[in-house]
């Protein structure tokens, strides 16, 4: 099985009289975009943008490197384009936003990734406009993302 074959409904587990939901061996919970909207501005209102987006990074970091520890003991793929590839997958068959990879140079000598893909849809990006607007360097309609190792850098804004 590649990445591209992943889907919700194969990874997923729910047992409603225990009341738990598994995703890919990981426990999940359902929880409204809205709620995440609100605590990404209590954490923009309380602590300032800067600490507010170090703390939403490293967030996001620990749900990328759980979900690639996951895929990596349940499928064992052994080419990093496919455990890269993997992770794209899996953040939009977990309902985040669409990501394509548009490129993907992975050189492992070096152990260097570089690559660019595009992100639609992303439930952070249209929580944060609907919280605060279009802040000056997200006018643009054109959604990049660039893979700087550790992490996807991305520039979001939504299509009307």
């Amino acid at each position: 099985m590649g990445p591209k074959d992943l889907r919700l409904f194969d990874l997923l587990r729910i047992d409603e009289a225990q009341g738990t939901i598994f995703l890919h061996g990981q426990r999940m919970i359902v929880v409204n975009a809205g709620d995440l909207g609100l605590l990404r501005k209590e954490l923009i209102t309380t602590f300032g943008t800067d600490r507010a987006r170090g703390i939403l990074v490293r967030f996001g970091y620990a749900r990328g490197y759980r979900d690639a520890l996951a895929t990596k003991e349940m499928f064992g793929w052994k080419s990093v384009d496919d455990w890269l590839s993997a992770g794209a997958r899996l953040y939009t068959i977990e309902g985040s936003g669409a990501i394509e990879v548009v490129d993907l140079r992975v050189d492992q000598e070096r152990k260097s990734y570089q690559g660019s893909a595009t992100l639609q849809n992303s439930f952070e990006a249209n929580q944060h406009l609907d919280l605060f607007g279009i802040a000056a360097n997200l006018r643009n309609r054109v959604t990049e993302c660039r893979f700087h190792p550790p992490i996807w850098r991305c520039t979001v804004s939504r299509r009307h």
